[in-house]
C-alpha cells in the first residue's frame, strides 16, 4: 500500500503525528505537514521504521523528520479559539511548502493554492492590501505635460488653471464645463469624471507640446459605449487639427 499525508495542521494533541508500523509493509509519504504544541508525546512520533519520504513537515518542537523544519512557531489567527488558520503576518508556514499541485490544488476551505507559493498545513493564506497612492515608479523624465489629476495636483481656487503639470513645464490645464463633483477615485490615486457631452480640459499656452511625433500615455474607464463620432477622447489643438482620438465604440 501507499499511504500519502499531505498539507495537514495538527494541533494541541498528545502527539499530533505518530507513525507506527504493525506488521505492515509499504511507501509512507508525509510531506507539508504542520504539527504545533503537542502535551507531551512531541509533535512527530515513530517506533515503525522511520517516516519514508518527507519534505516540508514543520515541528514545534525537534521532532520533525525534516531537520530545517524543527523548533518552528506558526502563528495562527486566533489559536485560544481554535482558529488554525495561518495568520497574515506567519513567516514559517505561509510560502514554505512543497508544490504539490499535481496531486491537488485547495486548501481545507476550498480555495486554490498556489498564488504566491504553497503554504504549509491544511489553510492557504490569501492577503491582500488596498493601495489608493500615487505610482512611486513611474517614468517621469523628458516627459513635456503630466497630470496627474491627484488631490495635491488641482488647484480649485483658480479659473484658468485647475489641472497643474507636474513636469515643470508649466503647461497647466483650464477646466471647463465641470467642477470638484467630477472628481473620483481612479486606479492609483485620484481622477477625474468627463459627462462625455462638453467636459474639457485646455492649455492655452502650450508651445513644448509635440502636435505631430509624440507618445501620449493614460488610464481611461468609459462608463458608457456610444457610437463613432459621439463617444470618444480625444487631444486635439485648437482650431481643431492634428487631432488623437480614441473611440469607445
Amino acid at each position: 500500500f501507499t499511504l500519502t499525508v499531505y498539507n495537514n495542521t495538527f494541533v494541541k494533541n498528545y502527539c499530533n503525528i505518530h507513525n507506527a508500523r504493525v506488521g505492515e509493509t509499504g511507501t509512507r509519504i508525509f510531506k507539508n505537514n504542520l504539527c504545533q504544541d503537542n502535551s507531551g508525546g512531541g509533535d512527530y512520533s515513530d517506533t515503525g521504521g522511520g517516516f519514508g519520504t518527507t519534505a516540508n513537515n514543520i515541528s514545534e518542537d525537534a521532532t520533525s523528520p525534516d531537520a530545517s523544519f524543527r523548533n518552528k512557531t506558526v502563528s495562527f489567527v486566533d489559536e485560544d479559539n481554535d482558529d488554525f488558520h495561518l495568520a497574515g503576518n506567519d513567516a514559517n508556514a505561509r510560502n514554505a511548502g512543497e508544490d504539490l499541485s499535481a496531486t491537488f490544488t485547495d486548501d481545507i476551505d476550498g480555495q486554490t493554492r498556489g498564488y504566491r507559493g504553497w503554504d504549509i498545513g491544511a489553510d492557504e493564506t490569501f492577503t491582500s492590501t488596498m493601495i489608493d497612492a500615487p505610482l512611486t515608479n513611474k517614468m517621469t523624465d523628458g516627459l513635456v505635460g503630466h497630470w496627474t489629476f491627484n488631490g495635491g495636483d488641482m488647484d480649485w481656487s483658480s479659473t484658468t488653471a485647475e489641472v497643474l503639470d507636474r513636469s515643470g513645464n508649466s503647461n497647466n490645464g483650464n477646466v471647463t464645463n465641470f467642477g470638484q463633483e467630477a472628481v473620483t477615485g481612479g486606479i492609483s490615486g485620484q481622477a477625474l469624471g468627463f459627462d462625455g457631452v462638453d467636459d474639457i480640459i485646455s492649455v492655452s499656452s502650450a508651445s513644448g507640446l509635440p502636435n505631430t511625433i509624440g507618445s501620449v500615455s493614460f488610464w481611461l474607464y468609459p462608463r458608457s459605449i456610444g457610437v463613432q463620432d459621439e463617444s470618444y477622447w480625444a487631444i486635439y489643438n485648437d482650431p481643431i487639427e492634428d487631432v488623437f482620438q480614441l473611440y469607445t465604440s
